[in-house]
């Protein structure tokens, strides 16, 4: 067995292992963060990810890590001319 790891070493060590790898500093618990909103913008069930992170509840893991990223903005973005087109086409413009 060995002995206590002081989270402090940890620190020290996790800045060591990105200064040697040109990689900015972050925090750890960055990690954990970044791990929860990629796999939420990649499509993981919600619940799956809630328990992988220790909350009781989905909604937690999606209000916390749930952020919307430019690219699913542009995706959910209805253009102008798709608007006028589909206004030409019926009364409705906002129909599918």
């Amino acid at each position: 067995m060995g002995t206590v790891y002081h989270p402090r070493n940890l620190l020290r060590d996790w800045y060591v292992l990105l200064d040697s790898a040109k990689v900015r500093r972050i925090r750890i618990h960055d990690i954990r963060h970044t791990y929860a909103s990629l796999a939420i913008y990649q499509g993981l069930d919600p619940k799956v990810l809630a328990d992988r992170m220790g909350h009781s509840r989905a909604s937690i893991s999606l209000d916390i890590y749930g952020h919307v990223f430019e690219e699913q903005r542009d995706r959910a973005a209805i253009s102008l001319k798709d608007l006028v087109t589909r206004a030409d086409r019926n009364s409705d413009p906002l129909a599918p």
